[in-house]
């Protein structure tokens, strides 16, 4: 019951230079921006012992540096891509074992559930097509929902998931996990142009007591949370254009230099 459409080399280019679900949730952070003296002065007028001098501006500087990494994936030849992938991709063991033990998650899952799941490819966003998607671990034939499963190499992890009640729950303590779950959610919908309500979410591992082995907690779309997303997308959008124009129209050889 594996996913043969991920972890392919054709599964791999479609995901160059996109900004993928897994990694969505760095588009969310901010950062602290001094004010303009007008700015200044306009948020005193509305409130006169104001002492605000900073604001909050998308995005972080570590997001910015993860946009450079994706643009510059577009400049690089499919196979020049590949082979970077095979020497600087970083799989650690914590990785491996979540890869190895999601195609029994996923049986479990169906087991316990009685859905049938299809694989998914990488999703192209609409309107996004060559900025960002997603790859959820698979969609739920039988009902408007997709899953993503979770395999945590430490024990400790997986029992943590275990105590989750609600989806709250999942926000709080892996916004990482609950924005992946959100955005995958906005990418199948757009794709199949029925909108998908909920995504389950499995944590699964083998080596705890049989009742605890299989968490399955359902996440609702979250208009809120998918409506914030799409517009950190646009950002990443704009700034994509912005960077791809200057390099597309700089010069790559400086043979003079004129104050």
């Amino acid at each position: 019951m594996s996913n043969e459409l991920q972890r392919t080399n054709e599964w791999y280019l479609a995901r160059k230079g996109h900004i993928s679900a897994s990694q969505i949730a760095v588009l969310l952070g901010n950062h602290k921006e001094p004010m303009t003296e007008e700015e200044i002065a306009a948020a005193r007028l509305k409130n006169p012992k104001s002492r605000v001098t900073t604001k909050d501006v998308p995005f972080s500087q570590g997001t910015f540096t993860y946009l450079d990494g994706k643009i510059a994936e577009y400049y690089m030849t499919d196979d020049a891509y590949l082979e970077y992938l095979e020497q600087f991709g970083y799989e650690n063991r914590a990785m491996q074992w979540g890869t190895f033990w999601e195609d029994k998650a996923r049986e479990e899952y169906c087991l316990a559930t009685e859905h049938h799941v299809s694989d998914a490819p990488f999703i192209e966003l609409k309107n996004y097509e060559r900025i960002a998607g997603g790859s959820p671990d698979g969609i739920i034939d039988d009902e408007n929902g997709i899953i993503e499963i979770k395999c945590p190499a430490t024990p400790a992890i997986h029992l943590r998931h275990v105590l989750y009640e609600k989806p709250e729950d999942l926000k709080e303590d892996n916004l990482d996990y609950y924005a992946q779950c959100q955005y995958n959610m906005i990418c199948v919908s757009a794709w199949k142009g029925v909108q998908y309500d909920f995504c389950d979410f499995i944590s699964y591992d083998p080596r705890t007591t049989a009742s605890k082995q299989l968490k399955i907690l359902r996440i609702p779309a979250d208009k809120e949370m998918q409506a914030e997303l799409i517009i950190r997308t646009s950002l990443a959008k704009q700034y994509y254009q912005e960077q791809m124009k200057k390099i597309d129209n700089i010069s790559t050889k400086i043979l003079s230099y004129n104050e």
